[in-house]
């Protein structure tokens, strides 16, 4: 049966209505790219290479890449449909934009320096089929080398977890690391099928309707902190998060925001306050933007000094570092579309 033909339908079940949903495909790729076609490619073909006879739809929303990635997509893969945008909106905006012009059943928000491992798509998706609670399914997600990435499963943000790993960094340390992180940050079994507080934005597969209804991601983040918001949203939503660590996922991490690593520093921050700010309100908001202030960045000058010192980085690496550190003080936005 060609992707065209095919007809999938649901029941809007928290309208409680009889509207009846027609799509198009039965998953839709959402991948928001910026200057990283190379690794956008292998991310598409291995899509192409996994599809394990689901119909798919692929979108790309290209945030405005200097390395031809428009005209090199568009020559490899016709048949996707490419968001050629003039200026970078993010990776919230992005992915609404994609999601605006979604014809599947499930959203799969990809990001493009990751590649799907075989049956990882098929597994994901006959999650959210078999079970009706389930709003979003994420993957085990490894690095190149084969780690884990303890992202795939995690809890949400807190101010302990800021305090304690954000600004003491003590889950860098080997004597505190496993206490820290698995009371605060990344408690779950990553062998273990289960439902978890968020997932990785990174990939994760979600039902149309969830993100109809949630509206996408919130666009008020500039970077980072969307997913755990969507995460959040998908349970007040009466949905569970789920892992499911049969389906895996290679993801290099962080390709785009290296290539800007100031602006991607300051507007994560700006980004964990907004969390803070939706989720909790003006008092937490304004307790997180402390903590940073007060105690992360001194903290985070005095080891690019140390480590300076012992040699273990050089003049031009200390300098990069406390350009860094100091960047957020001002608390405003580093520019998106430069």
């Amino acid at each position: 049966m060609s992707e065209s033909a095919i007809n999938i339908q649901r029941i809007n079940n928290k309208a409680n209505s009889s509207v009846v949903r027609e799509y198009d495909y039965e998953i839709t790729f959402v991948i928001v790219s910026w200057n990283v076609v190379d690794m956008l490619t292998k991310c598409i073909e291995s899509i192409i290479t996994n599809r394990d006879g689901l119909s798919t739809q692929i979108i790309v929303v290209d945030n405005a890449s200097t390395d031809k990635t428009v005209s090199k997509i568009r020559s490899l893969f016709p048949s996707i449909e490419l968001v050629d945008n003039s200026k970078n909106h993010g990776f919230a905006k992005a992915n609404n934009q994609g999601f605006k012009i979604a014809r599947g059943r499930f959203i799969f928000i990809l990001n493009p320096d990751a590649v799907l491992l075989p049956e990882a798509l098929r597994i994901l998706y006959d999650t959210l089929v078999k079970f009706d609670d389930i709003g979003v399914v994420g993957p085990k997600i490894f690095y190149p080398d084969l780690m884990v990435q303890n992202t795939c499963a995690r809890r949400f943000p807190t101010l302990t977890s800021a305090f304690l790993c954000n600004a003491l960094k003590l889950h860098r340390i080997p004597l505190t690391k496993c206490l820290i992180e698995q009371k605060v940050r990344y408690p779950y079994d990553y062998d273990k099928e289960q439902a978890v507080e968020a997932i990785s934005g990174a990939a994760m597969l979600v039902r149309e309707e969830v993100i109809d209804e949630l509206a996408g991601f919130g666009e008020s983040y500039l970077h980072g902190g969307e997913d755990y918001d969507l995460c959040r949203r998908v349970w007040e939503f009466g949905k569970r998060v789920y892992y499911n660590p049969k389906a895996q996922v290679i993801h290099k991490r962080w390709q785009s925001g290296r290539q800007a690593s100031l602006r991607v520093y300051v507007n994560n921050v700006l980004s964990q306050q907004e969390y803070f700010r939706m989720n909790y309100g003006k008092v937490y908001a304004v307790c997180f933007r402390l903590i940073v202030s007060l105690i992360e960045v001194p903290v985070s000058i005095v080891i690019a000094v140390v480590k300076y010192t012992i040699r273990k980085n050089s003049l031009s690496e200390l300098r990069k570092r406390l350009q860094i550190a100091v960047a957020v003080l001002p608390w405003k936005p580093v520019r998106i579309d430069n």
